[in-house]
């Protein structure tokens, strides 16, 4: 039986490695119940839904129900009866009816006359139960393969800082709504910000009746009313969302009585739009804020100052405060001028003539001058041409009348910054910063991101400044553009005979200094020492505690000693290249590694004595040779040797230091035998040794010799180091 490929099988037919619904039982079909339940696919088995019956002993009926597919209630199936499960009934063994909702939401009792067979699913299936006959329908069994789940909410939810699973929210059903409830705010969120993209109610014929664009239009249905309190609002009324101009008619909205009375005006305190009326000389508004276009015009012999702020456009025929005549005020604040004032965007405390200016504050008013067609003017002592700030073309000026720069501060103070940037926080998290963004829409490897330049006057021999130099920068780059692979360069260069060098750039991979490669030197002093470390660029070489470098040819030159760390042995070879290290032992030793790997020791002293000529056969005796050490040492190592083998005998040789003998294991060399590496019995360094003092006598002993052949050209060999 064909394995069913709606169940995420890789395979299309079935094959030996797939199990089939015949080979395995039951136990497939449990399996593919919870697999089509996991999809939002259920049967529900609760009171009388889906009521199994015998009619007869291999027949099988099924009750209405109602099933789930994907999420989604569907149509209430029908019933069907007395379904024949087996044309003859086996004497062993069982056989199996399968009940289920096929794709067209019918019921089926799907059977099988195979023994101990499962009847297979089919793409679209919902399990009901599955009826099982044993013994010549002795036995019914039936496994219910549906669920008690009787609504279908949902709980919406995250996992917060410790991943545990949080509630935001849930959506339920009941006989009167769909509930919505949430923890937090409900947000909409449309895919874009185009008129296209629609959140929008309709009603049950798809009719759209409110809708927000992602534009941000806002669209009520024609014949549509908006209710607040008892008031209702019509499409008309709700012109004053969109800036058209309303009629003292439509104001009525506001408080629901006809005309529109002081008041009236006076519960506008909060309103966005344009709004067209007649105010009173008496009006004072208690309170809110007016946003948007306010056309007022008035008869009056005075207005109070500073009621009215943003966007009034102001028409006056008389005199206002102090006896003054303004027109098209886009801003008046605090009026007390005593001078002209036409045309103003703003003015505070003016004190002259000034025509056309958007705002104008003067902190000290007393007898300016005239300024024309400025968009910003703040004078700090009342004279027009001691500007703090002056908006020009584009161009900010702080100090300067005509910046050249979008922002160009002056100052000609010595002791005061110029600039200064200042965090008042306290958590110790947030301090102020400078941000330079090169906010380009095709990024580019190579893309120079800003310059901070230190500038000043150059000049021709002692003839005074001519020109405005760069002397030194900080200049930044993107190095990679890639997304989070991005890398990012930075450099600080000065001026060396006209021309910018770089003296230290940092990239991803390395800091780099003098990356020119000019006649710049590196210099680190020390607590004292000027020349700590110094790389002189002219000669390529480097000294460490050398003045000057210029005198050296070697690469490096150290004055001082040097210390180096022991360690266990050298690291690896490398063709051409030799090591100087030092050996972890007590005390340390000191080794050159050439390129072969070969160690050589350095500070190992060795002196080699001879005890006999070359052909003299050796005799027995004291006192056969004898010396003064010329310094301290530590003697680490004693060795003898011969050119003629002792036979029949061994060899054996004594050391004194000033009549006491050094070693508690003499020296000896074997029968054969031509060096005391070989020998049964190593010698032992003791008694007087192994540290011996500067200028010791040191004399050597034969004690025995071989009794056959005596052995010639003996000598004896010290290893030590100074101490």
């Amino acid at each position: 039986m064909v394995n069913n490929p709606y169940f995420y099988s890789n395979q299309s037919v079935a094959s030996s490695a797939q199990i089939t619904d015949s080979s395995d039982n039951p136990h497939t079909g449990l399996i593919k119940a919870l697999s089509v339940g996991l999809t939002g696919s259920y049967a529900i088995r609760a009171e009388n839904n889906f009521v199994i019956t015998h009619p007869s002993a291999s027949t099988v009926s099924v009750g209405t129900g109602v099933v789930f597919r994907d999420g989604i209630k569907q149509a209430t199936t029908t019933a069907v009866t007395g379904v024949t499960i087996v044309s003859t009934s086996p004497t062993a063994g069982s056989t199996y009816a399968l009940i289920v909702v096929q794709a067209n939401n019918t019921v089926v009792v799907r059977v099988t006359n195979t023994t101990n067979s499962v009847p297979a699913y089919i793409l679209g299936d919902i399990p009901i139960a599955l009826v099982l006959y044993t013994n010549n329908a002795s036995t019914t069994e039936v496994q219910f393969l549906t669920t008690n789940k009787a609504n279908n909410g949902l709980d919406l939810g995250y996992a917060d800082g410790s991943s545990e699973y949080v509630s935001s929210g849930t959506i339920t059903g009941t006989s009167a709504a769909v509930i919505l409830e949430s923890e937090n705010d409900v947000t909409v969120k449309l895919g874009g910000t185009a008129a296209t993209d629609v959140f929008a109610v309709t009603d049950s014929a798809d009719q759209v009746q409110l809708s927000v664009t992602g534009a941000g239009a806002v669209a009520l249905a024609s014949g549509g009313t908006i209710t607040i309190g008892s008031a209702t609002i019509d499409e008309n009324e709700l012109e004053i969302l969109d800036g058209a101009t309303l009629s003292t008619t439509e104001l009525n909205i506001l408080d629901g009585v006809s005309g529109v009375t002081t008041a009236q005006i006076n519960n506008l305190n909060d309103v966005t739009g344009d709004i067209q009326a007649q105010i009173s000389a008496s009006y004072s508004r208690s309170g809110g804020n007016i946003t948007g276009n306010v056309d007022i015009e008035t008869a009056a012999t005075s207005a109070t100052a500073g009621k009215i702020a943003l966007g009034v456009d102001l028409d006056t025929t008389t005199a206002i405060g102090n006896g003054q005549t303004g027109n098209n005020k886009g801003i008046v604040v605090d009026l007390n001028a005593t001078g002209d004032v036409n045309g103003n965007g703003a003015t505070v405390s003016h004190a002259g003539t000034v025509n056309n200016t958007g705002i104008e504050i003067d902190v000290v008013g007393s007898t300016g001058g005239t300024q024309k067609n400025v968009g910003l003017d703040i004078a700090v002592s009342g004279a027009d041409t001691n500007y703090a700030a002056i908006f020009n073309g584009g161009n900010v000026g702080i100090g300067n009348s005509a910046p050249s720069a979008t922002l160009h501060i002056q100052s000609s103070s010595a002791s005061d910054p110029q600039l200064l940037i200042e965090s008042s926080d306290s958590g110790g998290s947030a301090a102020p910063d400078v941000v330079f963004l090169r906010d380009s829409t095709s990024p580019a490897d190579g893309d120079d991101l800003s310059h901070l330049k230190f500038m000043g006057k150059n000049q021709e021999a002692n003839s005074g400044p001519i020109a405005t130099f760069t002397y030194a920068d900080i200049f930044t780059e993107i190095q990679t553009v890639l997304k989070d692979s991005e890398n990012g360069k930075l450099h600080i260069r000065t001026a060396k005979a006209g021309a910018m060098d770089k003296r230290i750039s940092l990239d991803a991979s390395s800091t780099t200094f003098n990356e020119d490669s000019k006649d710049i030197d590196l210099r680190v002093e020390g607590n004292g020492d000027q020349e700590l470390l110094v790389c002189s660029a002219s000669n390529d070489n480097i000294g460490i505690g050398v003045t000057p470098t210029a005198q050296h040819t070697s690469k490096l030159t150290v004055e001082g000693s040097i210390m180096l760390r022991d360690r266990g042995a050298a690291t690896a070879d490398l063709s051409e290249y030799g090591q100087i290290w030092t050996k972890q032992a007590v005390p340390n030793q000191l080794y050159f590694t050439n390129f072969a790997g070969n160690d050589i020791r350095l500070d190992e002293e060795v002196f080699i004595i001879s005890l006999s000529d070359e052909a003299t056969n050796l005799t027995a005796a004291t006192g056969k040779a004898s010396f003064h050490l010329p310094f301290a040492m530590t003697l680490t190592g004693v060795k003898a040797t011969v050119n003629t083998a002792p036979t029949g005998r061994t060899i054996v040789v004594d050391i004194n230091e000033a009549g006491n003998t050094i070693l508690t294991t003499k020296l000896s060399i074997d029968i054969g035998e031509f060096t005391s590496t070989t020998a049964a019995t190593a010698a032992v360094i003791g008694g007087a040794g192994p540290a011996l003092a500067n200028d010791a006598l040191l004399t050597f002993d034969i004690d025995h010799i071989g009794s056959s052949a005596a052995g010639k050209g003996l000598k004896v060999t010290l290893y030590g180091y100074r101490t």
